[in-house]
């Protein structure tokens, strides 16, 4: 993986334009961010501004996560795959809830290999990743929802039923990386949000670490959004400096043991 394609800036911020002839926020960060950061997440500002702002990310040179985070029936969720692949091309990753069961994500992956098995087919087929316990939940939070025992219980459940069901990987908090990454192996996608420099709060994330930390525990990508808003381009190479000594402070790891 290129250094590059482990940095996600999630532009969290609104598609919709003032008045006609204005960028809105989210083209503006778009224009800063990509080409400058492997991947570009895009959620909320999909809403009002979904494939003029993908096309926006992809002619920018970044890759495009479509983070809707879909959860419903099996039948649904292949419908969406089908109008998502068909609608939206340039989307090289979007996820589901774990907490969907097995057959909701198999159904998802079912219908990506249908649909990428003709031998003439163009187009590159998209990674699907799970979410696990949303990085805002705190253990309080979590058992007012009705989870029982630990978040990395429940966080690592899902996990292993997401790999059982064939897709690429999982969305975690970087406190669950390590564990994921021993118990899941090398080639199993963990993504990390949650992320923070060091001197800088929380905000609305409850388990979070630095990039550097996130990295070492074996995150294979990282997503910052607050951060890079606020710091720019130098925050970009910021975070670019800390997965460097990430990486080398894991390689390092592994070689010791």
């Amino acid at each position: 993986m290129k250094l590059e394609d482990r940095l996600v800036f999630a532009c969290d911020a609104t598609s919709v334009r003032g008045e006609i002839g204005d960028i809105s926020k989210a083209e503006e960060l778009i224009a800063m961010m990509g080409g400058k950061v492997g991947w570009v997440k895009l959620n909320s500002a999909f809403i009002s501004g979904g494939h003029e702002l993908a096309e926006m990310v992809v002619g920018k040179g970044s890759h495009l996560w479509l983070d809707l985070k879909w959860h419903d029936v099996p039948d649904t969720l292949k419908n969406y795959v089908v109008e998502g692949v068909r609608g939206l091309a340039s989307a090289d990753m979007f996820n589901v809830h774990a907490s969907g069961g097995f057959k909701m994500m198999r159904a998802v992956k079912d219908k990506l290999d249908e649909l990428f098995s003709h031998p003439d087919q163009q187009l590159t087929r998209p990674l699907v990743i799970a979410i696990t316990v949303l990085t805002s939940l705190d253990q309080v939070q979590f058992e007012q929802i009705g989870g029982t025992g630990a978040i990395a219980e429940q966080v690592m459940r899902l996990a292993r039923l997401t790999k059982e069901a064939g897709l690429d990987g999982v969305v975690a908090s970087p406190l669950e990386a390590k564990m994921l990454r021993q118990e899941l192996g090398p080639d199993f996608l963990i993504v990390t949000p949650g992320i923070r420099f060091a001197e800088e709060a929380k905000g609305g994330q409850a388990r979070v670490t630095t990039p550097k930390e996130a990295i070492i525990a074996g995150a294979d990508m990282i997503v910052m959004g607050t951060s890079l808003i606020r710091g720019g381009l130098t925050a970009v190479e910021r975070a670019y400096a800390e997965i460097e000594e990430g990486l080398e402070d894991r390689a390092k790891e592994i070689n010791l043991t």
